[in-house]
């Protein structure tokens, strides 16, 4: 297991480096991510993880928030955690509008994106935005 682990940091590390790169080249920098988080570690052994299809996803999504925050702070981009059920609310106070505004304003970017804007998109626009809101003070 901290194989995997090693390997979904270093994997995660890679990916927020790419991703600088490649905005540098428009003239835009990273300067934060949000992810949204899960209820926490999971409570069961690495054999119990694997013993169901719907524990190994929890096991892994796990992995891959945990592995996102820590190349966060290796690669000196600040990674906001958020739960899904506060993240509306927290990014309005963030940025001074309502949750109500937020999430209006979310569901319009889906228009403009299109297909899939479903729940995991639009949340995690939100905690992106959050993440902007706290890094740059605005």
């Amino acid at each position: 297991m901290a194989d995997a682990a090693a390997e979904a940091r270093a994997l995660s590390a890679a990916a927020i480096a790419d991703l600088s790169s490649s905005v540098e080249t428009r003239g835009y920098e990273v300067v934060a991510g949000g992810v949204i988080t899960g209820r926490g570690r999971p409570d069961f052994t690495f054999q119990q993880a694997l013993s169901t299809h719907a524990s190994m996803h929890n096991a892994e999504g796990w992995l891959f928030r945990e592995a996102l925050l820590q190349a966060g702070q290796e690669t000196g981009v600040n990674i906001t955690a958020v739960p899904p059920d506060a993240v509306y609310a927290e990014t309005a106070t963030a940025v001074g509008m309502s949750a109500r505004e937020i999430e209006a304003r979310i569901k319009e970017l889906g228009v403009d994106l299109g297909p899939p804007w479903s729940k995991d998109e639009k949340l995690s626009s939100a905690a992106a935005w959050l993440a902007l809101a706290r890094a740059t003070g605005r």
